[in-house]
């Protein structure tokens, strides 16, 4: 909970401080909206990776690999007293801490959901309240006329439906797909047909660019990420910009911002009840004057081919947050390579207690020793990063593996490494060649396990093959 609840965060965070920082290079509405759903999209790439997880999926991507943790194993010299323990040891800061802060977010989390669940139920019932007290009634057919022609105009195929309302509001659209076009009575007889054409091609333009379908699911997304904060910035921008990106689609439609900008501060200004604000957007006057800037200045020049870059881009971010949730991804399971490519088909010294072959006393032994002919090829099991290429008087020239973020593994008793530190390898590359340069009565390799800082016994290990099948 608390990796996903910090990988959510940061991805939130880059996404929209990326975003505001593209914003400044387009100065079209409609591609910083698209900026802005991307942003929302990066955010949802964690969950997304915790979905796969939950159904037993993932993705065939390595996570790039850490160079922490090496620190363990290399303790002895193979061989611990018999019952001796070298376990890892946890943080106590983040062993006291984790249960509760676990807890606090999953609190955090459930208790968002269901506020933000609350609040659109109180809207959807705010909405419904409202329209019947509007008393809708069926357009007449003039209206009818008016709505068809201002949808041919915004190039909608089919014309919506409309609807005249008896309360001093302004025109908005309701639907999905199709949509609903609601036209205040009082409006119409105040405004020219020519204005009236501007309002309806407005309405009819939201739905044609699909705003209906648009909004719900940039709120639903919002809202199941409310937690981040930089989620509520994302969703301010998203319902500013979805009115500017209506306006510049309606003037690149009918060819004439400053009639266009005159017919809506003449609207607000007949729109007298505090629903005229929300023809501007929540923010009032001060979106309002936005609106009216970004209709009489300028026409901005779109860069698609910038704005599908920045798309491409974000799916490039897509494995890095499935390799972040699902780490274990090239864990043991997947370990397919033998390591000892030889005729080697037997283990000398199983892993567990012994009788050291020195000492004569029970020692533990961590691993598992295969023999085979001086020089034969040790590859790797798996994909990983190498992380420790050194000496040791027990181990004698040692490598050491990672596959996973939890799992290491160590080549001991090497005549030679053929991998240098920070080596990012393939299943099958060559480690190194077998010898006896530590403490040994023959050439052989010295084969351990860690996992989570725990020695495992490496025959156990489900995948993993230490020698050619026989």
């Amino acid at each position: 909970m608390i990796e996903y609840a910090l990988n959510t965060l940061v991805f939130s965070l880059a996404a929209c401080g990326l975003a505001l920082v593209l914003e400044r290079l387009f100065q079209d509405p409609r591609d910083r909206q698209w900026l802005w759903r991307i942003a929302v999209m990066i955010t949802a790439l964690p969950s997304f990776a915790v979905a796969l997880e939950s159904f037993g999926l993932r993705l065939p991507i390595a996570p790039p690999l850490s160079l922490d943790g090496f620190d363990v194993g290399l303790t002895g010299q193979g061989d611990t007293t018999a019952g001796e323990v070298a376990p890892v040891a946890a943080s106590p800061l983040l062993t006291s801490w984790q249960l509760p802060l676990g807890t606090s977010l999953l609190v955090l989390v459930a208790g968002t959901l269901i506020w933000r669940l609350s609040v659109a139920i109180r809207a959807a019932t705010a909405l419904s309240r409202a329209l019947r007290l509007a008393a809708p009634s069926p357009a007449d057919s003039d209206l009818r006329a008016e709505v068809i022609h201002a949808a041919r105009a915004a190039g909608l195929n089919r014309p919506p439906h409309a609807v005249a309302i008896h309360t001093r509001h302004s025109a908005f659209v309701t639907g999905i797909w199709t949509g609903k076009v609601h036209v205040s009575q009082d409006a119409l007889s105040v405004l020219t047909p020519a204005e009236r054409h501007v309002i309806l091609v407005h309405e009819c333009t939201h739905i044609r660019r699909g705003d209906l379908i648009w909004r719900r699911v940039e709120r639903a997304a919002c809202d199941l990420f409310a937690w981040v904060p930089p989620v509520w910035f994302a969703r301010t921008r998203l319902e500013a910009l979805r009115e500017l990106a209506c306006d510049r689609d309606s003037i690149d439609r009918l060819g004439a911002p400053a009639p266009y900008a005159r017919t809506l501060i003449k609207a607000a200004r007949f729109l007298t009840c505090p629903a005229a604000a929300a023809a501007f957007n929540p923010k009032g006057i001060s979106s309002m004057k936005t609106r009216i800037l970004a209709m009489t200045g300028p026409n901005p020049r779109s860069k698609p081919r910038a704005i599908a870059g920045f798309a491409a881009l974000s799916l490039l971010t897509a494995p890095l947050a499935v390799a972040q949730m699902t780490g274990d991804a090239t864990s043991a399971s997947s370990i397919y390579t033998a390591v000892v490519v030889a005729d080697a088909h037997k283990i000398s010294s199983q892993f567990g207690t012994r009788k050291d072959p020195f000492t004569e006393k029970i020692a533990m032994h961590k691993g598992v020793d295969i023999p085979a002919a001086m020089g034969t090829a040790i590859t790797a099991p798996a994909a990983g990063v190498i992380g420790h290429v050194g000496s040791h008087d027990g181990y004698g020239n040692y490598v050491k593996l990672k596959v996973a973020e939890d799992t290491i593994l160590i080549f001991a008793q090497l005549q030679e490494a053929k991998v240098a530190e920070g080596d990012v390898i393939e299943a099958g590359d060559l480690i190194g060649l077998m010898g006896m340069s530590g403490r040994a009565t023959g050439p052989h390799l010295h084969f351990e396990v860690l996992v989570d800082g725990e020695y495992v016994d490496p025959t156990s290990v489900e995948g993993l093959m230490l020698f050619p099948e026989a």
